[in-house]
C-alpha cells in the first residue's frame, strides 16, 4: 500500500476502473493508514492485516471466490433475461408500477407502436394511451402488482398519426 511512485489506494482505483471484474484483496501492516472503508471504496473486495493466520487468509479467499461465483451467476442470469426479453416476439415493457414509467421496452413492442425505444423508455406508458384506456390500465396494473401475477390485454395505444392501436 505504501510504494514509491503510486499510492496504494490510487493503484486499487486504477486497476478497478480498467478491470472491474478483477478481485483485489489488500494485505497491509498499515491498517491505521488504510481504513477498511477507504480500501473497499477504492475497489478492493477485502483487506487483511499483517500479521495474519493462514486460516484467516483462507477464509477471506473462500468468501471472495464464493462472491465471485455468485456475481458470475448473476451476470449470466441477467444476460439470459436480456435475451429472452429482447428477442421475444411479443411486445413487452418493464414498468415502474408506481409511476407507470417505462424502464425498458423490447424491440417487438417498439415495432407494434411504431416508436423507437428512445421515445418510450423513461416516459410514462400511460401517456401513450388514449384517455378512455388510461383508468382501466391503471386499475388492471394495480391488481397485477398486488397479486404478483396477471396479464393485461386489450390495451389501446395512440399510434403514428393519432391512429388507434389495440394490443
Amino acid at each position: 500500500m505504501i510504494m514509491p511512485g503510486i499510492h496504494g489506494l490510487d493503484l486499487i482505483t486504477a486497476v478497478h476502473q480498467r478491470h472491474p471484474y478483477t478481485d483485489i484483496m489488500v494485505m497491509t501492516g498499515f491498517t491505521q493508514d488504510f481504513p477498511y472503508v477507504a480500501v473497499v471504496e477504492a475497489g478492493a473486495r477485502d483487506i487483511i492485516a499483517k500479521p495474519h493466520t493462514g486460516a484467516e487468509l483462507e477464509a477471506k479467499l473462500i468468501r471472495l471466490f464464493h462472491e465471485r461465483d455468485m456475481l458470475r451467476a448473476q451476470i449470466l442470469a441477467e444476460s439470459k433475461y436480456r435475451s429472452i426479453f429482447e428477442l421475444n416476439r411479443d411486445g413487452m415493457v418493464l414498468l415502474d408500477c408506481d409511476s407507470c414509467a417505462v424502464l425498458d421496452a423490447n424491440r417487438a413492442f417498439c415495432n407494434l407502436i411504431a416508436l423507437p425505444s428512445e421515445k418510450i423508455v423513461g416516459g410514462r406508458l400511460i401517456d401513450l394511451m388514449p384517455p378512455e384506456t388510461q383508468q382501466r390500465f391503471r386499475s388492471g396494473l394495480l391488481l397485477c402488482a398486488r397479486s404478483g401475477e396477471g396479464v393485461l390485454s386489450g390495451i389501446s395505444f395512440v399510434g403514428p398519426n393519432n391512429s388507434s392501436l389495440s394490443l
